[in-house]
């Protein structure tokens, strides 16, 4: 095994906004129930990279942006994901405009990072932009995209981008855990950021050391599944997509502890809900949704 120095980072930590859709608000579970519920009890394993006639909802498929445009591929993930497995489509979306003009709502400019939430807002206020229109290059990331390029973005169906994981210690984090695997286990990606270890290697496992490990910086992945004893029995594990394509892990896509998410090393959990178009024979309401 070999240490592996990421270049891709960017993660920039949501600060508390009481704006912030949660699934404890009456909208949001009035959306979800919508949605039929499972009539089996959890599952010890899922993974959402692919649909059951092998179909592939996800890629590992690596960028080419500069440094800090970790969150902007997530959220175009979480965006493509749902318009191929809802709506049968298969779009090819630019990060570089979507990290672009996320980057403009933060009045930002350069190769800085950009929150979370910040994103999913451009995502709903710019659209998103094929990527042959304004294509994924470092050179790219901080130019204004042209008027052109603006007015053939197109839009998602009416949606919410929802805060699935409270970041306080109330509730506990295991409630936390579970709540993620609700959502996961019902169809629901969910991104997120993660402070990175300085001993992480190309191997696919990402482990905490509290006692040995100092932290290089936050990225911004994508969780697409779990597995309960990925580390043993009742040792869980979270399956990420992050944007390192096959400099890292399986094709970019590896595990990430549960310790990560009851320590607070990994936080800000969203993920978007179409307020019309999800398909009910693909998506379930989340059981931690009353």
């Amino acid at each position: 095994m070999f240490k592996f120095v990421p270049r891709q980072l960017g993660w920039i930590p949501d600060l508390p906004d009481t704006r912030d859709l949660t699934i404890a608000q009456s909208t949001v579970s009035a959306l979800l129930n919508r949605l039929p519920r499972k009539h089996t009890g959890p599952s010890d394993e899922i993974d959402l990279r692919f649909g059951d006639e092998g179909e592939a909802f996800l890629s590992g498929k690596q960028c080419c942006c500069g440094a800090n445009f970790s969150s902007a591929q997530a959220v175009m993930r979480l965006a493509e994901y749902f318009e191929r497995r809802s709506r049968g489509l298969s779009p090819n979306g630019s990060v570089s405009y979507l990290y672009k003009t996320a980057r403009n709502l933060a009045r930002m400019s350069g190769d800085g990072g950009v929150g979370l939430r910040t994103t999913l807002r451009a995502v709903k206020k710019f659209g998103i932009v094929d990527e042959s229109y304004w294509r994924d290059n470092i050179a790219q990331d901080d130019r204004e995209p042209p008027a052109f390029v603006y007015g053939v973005a197109s839009f998602l169906p009416e949606f919410d981008y929802v805060r699935v994981v409270p970041d306080v210690q109330r509730p506990p984090s295991l409630d936390r855990w579970e709540i993620l695997c609700d959502f996961l286990a019902a169809g629901f990606p969910v991104i997120f950021g993660f402070s990175i270890p300085d001993s992480i290697t190309e191997f696919p496992d990402i482990l905490l050391r509290p006692q040995f490990d100092g932290f290089m910086g936050g990225v911004s992945a994508i969780a697409v599944g779990y597995n309960s004893h990925r580390y043993g029995r009742n040792q869980a594990g979270l399956l990420i997509g992050t944007p390192w394509g096959n400099q890292w892990g399986d094709d970019g896509f590896g595990w990430l502890p549960k310790a990560f998410v009851d320590e607070g090393l990994a936080r800000d959990f969203w993920t978007i809900v179409y307020r019309d178009e999800l398909d009910k024979t693909e998506f379930f309401c989340p059981a931690a949704v009353t």
